[in-house]
């Protein structure tokens, strides 16, 4: 059984060598055009992936613990920032994203709404319960988010460039 294990592992690499040499792509002329493009898609992606694995690079992956978010917070702002701004309502505009120490914050721009209204306590407790609900909803979604920030997220409502609300929703909520 290990002596066709071996082989089976050989074949398998002369396979793979052989396959990506330039010489069997020279031969190989009879190649449908998509499956061409298949294949220099396949060379740029693996191009990128070498380019990308520089030893400092590799050396800061390896110094990362097993279960350490920070690389998936810095892909969410990321991603995040590049949709910003997002109208999430008629009423409000969320402008600006960020993160420190597990926490996350999110900032709106509110217009349309009244002074009195948003200074109310009808229109803040509407509003924390809809963050509190949003936040505690049992999604997958809202699973990365509780894992990527543990701390819970900060809403900050601005209008006309002054705060005029805030609500941290954290995990003790959602017991």
């Amino acid at each position: 059984m290990v002596m066709f294990k071996k082989v089976v592992g050989l074949f398998l690499g002369a396979v793979l060598i052989t396959g990506c040499s330039p010489e069997v792509e020279e031969k190989t002329t009879t190649k449908q055009p998509s499956e061409t493009i298949k294949n220099s898609k396949i060379e740029q992606r693996y191009d990128e992936i070498k380019a990308n694995s520089t030893e400092d690079k590799i050396n800061a992956f390896n110094a990362k613990g097993d279960d350490d978010p920070t690389m998936l917070r810095g892909i969410f702002l990321s991603d995040m920032a590049k949709s910003l701004p997002m109208l999430i309502d008629d009423v409000t505009l969320l402008t600006e994203v960020t993160a420190k120490n597990g926490m996350l914050f999110y900032q709106y721009t509110i217009k349309g709404i009244p002074d009195n209204i948003l200074e109310g306590d009808s229109w803040q407790q509407n509003m924390r319960e809809i963050l509190n609900r949003n936040y505690c909803d049992k999604n997958a979604g809202m699973d990365i988010l509780h894992e990527m920030f543990p701390e819970g997220i900060t809403h900050n409502y601005h209008k006309s460039n002054k705060l005029i609300f805030t609500y941290i929703v954290t995990p003790a909520i959602c017991q």
